[in-house]
């Protein structure tokens, strides 16, 4: 475990020299490196963009009312053709994105 954490220290030591060398030698170029990866991370880490919301109803075991929220999400790719299955990314409360399948917690009838 050390050893690795010691190869990883040399490789970002030697990555920082890169970068230090490369601001000195042509500013400029250092400068559109830097604003390239600003931008990158920036979508990288865009949150998923709300679409629409479905609601329906589970009938068993217990009937409960399901929403199913759609988002759009820049981090997966589109399919690549009318064929190709559509890419789908589900998670749950705990974890960082929204939730996608949730149920609701207090249920209000119109009947």
């Amino acid at each position: 475990m050390e050893s690795s954490s010691n190869g990883l220290l040399t490789q970002v030591t030697q990555f920082w020299n890169l970068l230090d060398d490369l601001a000195e030698s042509n500013p400029e170029s250092y400068k559109s490196f830097i604003q390239q990866q600003l931008k990158e991370g920036k979508q990288l880490c865009a949150a998923p963009e709300p679409q629409l919301c479905l609601q329906t109803r589970i009938l068993k075991p217990k009937e409960k009312t399901l929403f199913i929220n759609l988002c759009q999400w820049k981090r997966i790719p589109a399919p690549q053709s009318t064929t190709d299955p559509v890419p789908l990314s589900m998670s749950t409360q705990s974890s960082m994105l929204p939730t996608i399948l949730m149920f609701s917690r207090q249920q209000k009838r119109t009947k």
